[in-house]
């Protein structure tokens, strides 16, 4: 079938704010995006948590036609949007006679299984503040840009707190916590400064143990324990 044939067929346009499928349902169909912006979001802890923004060439909801599984998030268009939308069939039959379909598959299924994998690395902290610490390792080892003192991220508080699920208040402590035991600092252009990403780790661990232990660190200790 011909890219105009393919567009022809199963091209639809959806306002901003629809959402396409929720986290849970089961999915019958994938999406491709022509134009405009998806965001994924997955409910953790009872907290809706951000887990990207699509845009156009990307597609969602492969994994749930695939494996005849539930969604494993929910998707809502945030800018208008022109999307493929491809039943489990079609899609199949894609894959079968397109390489060049197969190989993107393969390739988007291999980032997501990367970003699955950082995911859970979060979900399996307790303490919100090491969670915090952890994403901006994660996001000083895959964007950052050298600094003088370490690496710079362009993070918000608002972005983290939607990204892992947590408070703004928490995100905020978090962030102070983490300059008081100069591992963090904050440039003039807003931009975040990891310092050293072992002593973030030890942090991190630091946090982890007296969590399990039952007790909250005081400010004190977590700034001395790395």
């Amino acid at each position: 079938m011909t890219k105009q044939r393919l567009d022809e067929q199963y091209t639809c346009e959806y306002p901003a704010g629809t959402v396409l499928f929720r986290q849970g349902e089961r999915g019958e169909q994938m999406y491709v995006v022509r134009s405009g912006k998806l965001e994924l979001t997955r409910n953790v802890g009872g907290r809706e948590a951000r887990l990207g923004v699509l845009e156009a060439g990307e597609f969602c909801g492969e994994l749930s036609v695939l494996a005849r599984a539930p969604r494993s998030a929910t998707a809502r268009v945030i800018e208008r949007a022109r999307l493929l939308v491809i039943d489990a069939s079609t899609f199949e039959t894609m894959i079968q006679h397109s390489t060049e379909v197969a190989v993107r598959l393969i390739q988007q299924l291999a980032t997501r299984l990367v970003d699955t994998s950082r995911q859970v690395e979060l979900l399996l902290l307790r303490h919100p503040h090491a969670r915090v610490a952890q994403y901006l390792r994660q996001e000083a080892e895959a964007h950052g840009e050298p600094d003088q003192d370490g690496m710079a991220i362009a993070l918000t508080a608002a972005a983290m707190a939607t990204r892992l699920g947590l408070a703004r208040d928490e995100i905020n402590a978090a962030l102070q916590r983490l300059e008081r035991a100069k591992l963090l600092r904050t440039r003039s252009d807003g931009a975040l400064v990891l310092s050293d990403g072992q002593r973030a780790q030890d942090f991190i661990d630091f946090l982890e143990m007296k969590q399990q232990q039952g007790g909250t660190p005081t400010d004190g200790g977590a700034a001395a324990a790395p």
